[in-house]
């Protein structure tokens, strides 16, 4: 009953089908999203598992997916609801360049995302823009990407760098306490040593 009035206050029947396959079953989507063309985006969703697991990846879910694009004259935030393993997104044409594509537009989303290198490079290029929840939801992708094997070390010390500029201490501050169990379960001796100095180096001035 709750998911229906939803459902009728929004004016969107199929919110009771996505909310159900969220609460019914067990486990977090992971949207990879990667350019179909030069007016697409192509969306595609597995279960997030972090490295080492054996989880299942025939869940699917049904997810209302909204992308912002960070375009040269102004953003524009794009909906679908996703109710297959993959669905496309178009990008607009009239928000001059695209420069930046932010999967979970206002960190509303209940999922990760992952993004093409090329993409990935161009959002931290403004994370110290986004918005609080757009920025806590990229700093926590690229933590579960990097504990599910798909993101580098050198990549996630690169976010934490971009993101330690960022307005709100949260996001500054977060990726230093993931780097921090890095330097403390994962590393030897003489890295230690290596890591702290580089913790200092992207920490240190805005603390």
């Amino acid at each position: 009953e709750f998911f229906a009035a939803m459902a009728e206050t929004a004016s969107q029947p199929g919110i009771v089908d996505a909310f159900r396959s969220f609460v019914d079953q067990p486990g977090l989507p992971l949207l990879t999203v990667k350019r179909k063309s030069a007016t697409q985006l192509e969306l595609t969703q597995t279960r997030y598992a972090p490295l080492g697991t054996r989880m299942t990846q025939v869940q699917s879910w049904k997810i209302p997916a909204c992308v912002t694009f960070y375009g040269t004259s102004t953003p524009r935030k794009t909906c679908t609801l996703m109710t297959g393993s993959t669905a496309t997104i178009p990008i607009p044409q009239d928000i001059g360049t695209v420069v930046a594509v932010m999967p979970n537009a206002d960190g509303a989303g209940y999922y990760r995302f992952a993004l093409e290198d090329q993409d990935s490079t161009a959002l931290l290029e403004r994370a110290d823009r986004l918005s609080d929840r757009e920025a806590m939801v990229l700093t926590d992708s690229v933590k579960g990407g990097f504990q599910a094997g798909k993101v580098s070390l050198q990549t996630m010390l690169d976010a934490a760098a971009a993101l330690a500029t960022h307005p709100n201490r949260q996001v500054a501050t977060q990726l230093g306490f993931d780097l921090l169990e890095v330097h403390d379960r994962m590393l030897n001796v003489a890295q230690r040593a290596a890591f702290r100095t580089k913790l200092a180096v992207i920490f240190g001035p805005r603390l």
